[in-house]
């Protein structure tokens, strides 16, 4: 295991991380107002945290193929 393994790895995991904050607070946001009145819509920042999250499992599968 080396750099070449764990680089890709490891940002991927960070990237993620940060798609799952920006998700979680973009549901918060939707709750915040009124909670009867939950209305979903896909926005920047949804489209965003999907992205990033996409980005980051890629990483993450690039990562893993690199094993030796």
């Amino acid at each position: 295991m080396n750099l070449k393994v764990w680089g890709p790895i490891l940002s991927g995991g960070v990237l993620v991380a940060i798609s799952v904050i920006m998700l979680t607070l973009y549901s918060y946001t939707l709750l915040k107002p009124n909670p009867a009145s939950f209305a979903f819509t896909v926005t920047g920042t949804d489209l965003a945290g999907l992205a990033i999250s996409i980005i980051g499992l890629a990483l993450i599968m690039v990562g893993a193929y690199m094993q030796d």
